[in-house]
């Protein structure tokens, strides 16, 4: 019977130990947060319960594989965990700069003969899969799209956005170097200042899908496909993963976050105006507060919650005058957000794969990667796609 163990319980740690009950097989799952009362998760066990000390009952558990789902500050912590004690790790990413930072336990990785796949969730993750499939058959422009949005395409006002994980998260996605690759060259950029991309687009063919977005905004039909039209793009921090650096024949490379149009005009303006500052300070009842905290605390109130949302993803492929594409879109429903399905399966997946119930692999040696460098991309999409309920791929 396989050991896994989940760190980090809030709504995409719990999505993601629901998801294990439902696809892990003859498998025992072991579950911390540092809010005890979160761990009270029928059908699974709580680490804490060998040992207070999540380090030492990670060393007395020495699980097959442990999940972080935790935030992205936690990753080098529970990396660190895995090469030391010898078990197999997946994380979801968010910071290509953690991502490097745990790029440096390598050697010890292959020493412990432990798999680290890295970066599992949504971007990074599904989409640089989808991106590695077309890098790997000699494309050489390879651009990635992906968005988490509301049905509702009048939420949240001029922003036309609801929040389905954390604000400081999505400020830091906005504004933090993004890298990309232009005509060769590995360029680190500040994607706020970019070109907006407008009138962008995601086709889809269910007719169920379909049914269900029309019943929150429209959506255009042709010839039995189906767009979500409406969309703008700029490029983001994080999502492109190290693709740059592993695809030396791709000339062009980069990922871009959609949005709903007008949203990032918004953005850009509150940007421009220095309130995503970490650095300036206003003094509030005797208390210090950046700008950065005070813009995320008036976002938080404005930006209403939805549990009715959709991901989106895109990836435009060139060589030689010919272009492809590949679309896919995840719909919520009574029992996930969309993005804690796009998230939570895609890692349990990863995951589930490590210890040998999917035969996705790749590649079987040790070490420390993202999901493109360990998985074949047709097998790990035509896999993920089946698991996850109210979803379709598109080619």
């Amino acid at each position: 019977m396989s050991k896994i163990a989940v760190a980090g319980l809030g709504k995409m740690g719990t999505a993601i130990v629901n998801q294990l009950k439902e696809l892990a097989k003859d498998s025992e799952i072991f579950v911390y947060d540092i809010v005890e009362e979160k761990e009270n998760i029928e059908g699974t066990c709580r680490l804490r319960d060998i040992n207070p000390d999540v380090q030492e009952a990670l060393r007395a558990l020495k699980p097959d594989v442990l999940i972080n789902a935790s935030t992205f500050t936690g990753n080098e912590f529970y990396a660190r965990l895995a090469v030391e004690y010898g078990f197999n790790y997946v994380d979801l990413g968010q910071s290509t700069w953690t991502t490097i930072k745990q790029k440096s336990f390598e050697q010890f990785a292959r020493e412990k003969g432990v798999k680290l796949v890295v970066e599992t969730g949504m971007a990074p993750g599904t989409i640089n899969v989808m991106g590695a499939y077309y890098a790997e058959r000699g494309y050489e422009e390879v651009i990635m799209y992906s968005g988490g949005l509301p049905l509702d395409d009048r939420a949240g006002g001029i922003l036309r956005y609801a929040l389905t994980w954390s604000i400081k998260g999505l400020i830091q996605e906005y504004t933090d170097a993004t890298i990309v690759k232009k005509d060769g060259e590995i360029q680190f950029i500040q994607g706020l200042a970019d070109e907006i991309e407008k009138d962008l687009y995601v086709k889809f063919t269910d007719p169920q899908i379909a049914g269900v977005i029309k019943k929150y905004q429209k959506i255009e039909e042709k010839d039995g496909e189906f767009y979500i039209r409406d969309l703008e793009s700029l490029p983001t921090s994080d999502g492109v993963s190290l693709m740059p650096f592993h695809y030396g024949g791709v000339k062009n490379m980069g990922y871009r976050t959609l949005r709903y149009s007008g949203h990032y005009d918004v953005i850009r303006k509150l940007w421009r105006l220095g309130l995503f500052d970490s650095d300036r300070f206003l003094n509030i009842e005797g208390r210090a507060y950046s700008f950065l905290d005070i813009t995320s605390m008036m976002l938080d109130k404005i930006l209403p919650r939805t549990k009715e949302d959709m991901a989106i993803m895109k990836v435009v492929a060139s060589k030689g005058g010919i272009t492809e594409e590949m679309h896919a879109v995840v719909l919520s429903d009574e029992k996930y957000t969309a993005m804690q399905k796009m998230t939570g399966y895609s890692t349990v997946l990863s995951a589930l794969s490590i210890i040998g119930q999917y035969d996705i692999m790749r590649r079987d040696d040790p070490g420390i990667d993202p999901p493109y460098r360990y998985f074949n991309p047709q097998k790990y999409l035509k896999t993920l796609f089946e698991i996850i309920p109210r979803s379709e791929l598109v080619k």
